[in-house]
């Protein structure tokens, strides 16, 4: 599309040129005569030329780009109204002119050509001209068309490009959302797991803890009245050295000297199995605490030993294994806020995949094997720089660098199926960086072992933190 100013001045151009050239031949012209010019008529060729020119302009330039029967027809129009132009100023500026003869003049001879072949040979060069201009003017069409064509595929291309990008992108989308949905299905379902573990072991060491306290308050009483009949025994036997031949036929059947010996004995023991029952029942208490919503400022090595309790069945030495120490370098760590049950559900999950790394490690390894480099657990708290850090490490075979890096990831797991979830660890971070504010980090190296260093914000900072070694079997 031209604009309005560059249309009247192409128009202008374009009519002086055929104005310049009609006249320019006129004043070339030798004969025995005088011209001379209509000036009106001049006026009217000049403004032909000028409205031909603007007529001719605007169909060429203002007629649609669409290959149609109707713009084909309009396009060759105004190729023949462009045409048209020079002939009718010719004439026109033909009309305009007259000529008074003056005296013979004698002339150079010049070459005489029949007017009928000279008309005849004018009208090819023009029909050929304006057939080349009407060739070039379709090959132009063609080849706009041939661009816009190349144009149209790219910009397809490019949108297609586009749409196949904007799909990955919407697909990558809706399998993260799928990814984080199914993890926090699975992470609902496991809180609500644990929720309804920490009430079901609340109720069951509840009822357990009854008649435990009865046996435990009883055996205080059973060891006093077996004292004083010992004592008393004991009283007899000097009064009455020499009994009956059946009460000594009896001393001897019940092996009587024995039995004063062993009963305190097997009294003390049923004491601290009833200890051991309380200590395990308020271990279990402390693991699956349900504390809901409220945080609690609680001592971590509290929950550290109530899990060690609940995963000892696993420390202990079996038919391939002896067991596996358990080094505690508890520090001077203050009481921290938390959420108890949370936490002491990571720290069960830290220990369990300690134990069993340990467990993998040892595979190809006889019991003596791995006697000579047994098996251990290194637990150290310490507080630094406003933290509480406890760090859990194994001296199993470690892990390689692309499984570490994958290993807080959801549902990504390296032990069999039905073996393990993937959602421990996962997790387990979550809870430590999102619902505490703290970090979980992993750190290991192939044939040495694995470190797990947990973070967590003290509710009062402790300088100068002194670390008291405890070792310690489990």
């Amino acid at each position: 599309m031209m604009g309005i100013f560059n249309l009247l001045g192409g128009s202008l151009l374009m009519g002086l040129g055929i104005i310049n050239m009609h006249y320019t031949g006129m004043a070339a012209m030798r004969m025995s005569a005088n011209i001379h010019y209509n000036y009106m008529l001049v006026g009217v060729s000049i403004a032909i030329a000028f409205i031909v020119s603007l007529v001719a302009l605007w169909l060429a330039f203002h007629l649609p780009d669409r290959s149609t029967s109707t713009n084909r027809q309009q396009k060759i129009a105004s190729a023949i109204v462009m045409g048209a132009a020079i002939p009718i100023v010719h004439y026109t500026g033909m009309a305009a002119t007259g000529f008074y003869a003056i005296k013979m003049l004698e002339m150079p001879s010049v070459i005489n050509l029949d007017s009928s072949v000279l008309s005849t040979t004018i009208g090819i060069v023009t029909f050929a001209i304006l057939g080349l201009a009407l060739l070039i003017s379709l090959e132009t069409t063609a080849i706009e068309r041939t661009v816009a064509l190349a144009n149209l595929e790219r910009e397809i291309a490019e949108r297609q490009q586009i749409e196949q990008r904007l799909q990955r992108e919407q697909a990558q989308k809706l399998e993260q959302a799928l990814q984080e949905l199914q993890h926090t299905q699975a992470k609902l379902f496991h809180t609500e797991k644990i929720s309804s573990l920490g009430q079901l072991v609340a109720g069951i060491a509840h009822e357990v803890n009854n008649p435990v306290n009865f046996i435990s308050g009883n055996l205080s009483h059973a060891h006093q009245y077996v004292q004083d009949l010992i004592h008393l025994l004991n009283l007899y036997n000097q009064k009455f050295p020499q009994p009956g031949d059946d009460i000594a036929n009896k001393i001897a059947a019940i092996d009587l000297e024995y039995l004063l010996a062993d009963l305190p004995k097997m009294i003390s023991s049923m004491k601290l199995g009833t200890e051991r029952i309380q200590e395990i029942m308020q271990s279990l208490r402390n693991f699956s605490r349900v504390n809901g919503n409220a945080k609690k400022i609680v001592d971590i090595h509290e929950g550290i030993e109530a899990t060690l309790m609940i995963l000892q069945h696993r420390l202990h030495a079996n038919l391939n294994r002896p067991e596996i120490q358990v080094v505690k370098q508890y520090g001077n760590l203050p009481q921290i806020e938390c959420y108890v049950g949370q936490l002491n559900q990571v720290f069960m999950n830290v220990l369990a995949n300690a134990i069993d790394a340990l467990e993998e490690s040892n595979h190809g390894q006889t019991f003596a094997e791995i006697l000579q480099h047994p098996n251990m657990i290194t637990i150290t708290t310490i507080a630094e720089d406003g933290y509480g850090m406890i760090k859990i490490a194994d001296n199993g075979s470690g892990m390689p660098e692309a499984v570490r890096l994958q290993l807080f990831d959801a549902f990504f797991t390296t032990k069999p199926e039905g073996k393990g979830t993937g959602l421990g660890l996962a997790i387990s971070h979550q809870i430590i960086t999102d619902t505490h504010n703290g970090s979980l980090q992993c750190f290991s190296t192939l044939g040495k072992g694995t470190e797990f260093i947990i973070q967590i914000p003290l509710v009062t900072p402790v300088a100068n933190d002194s670390i008291v070694a405890i070792a310690a079997t489990c």
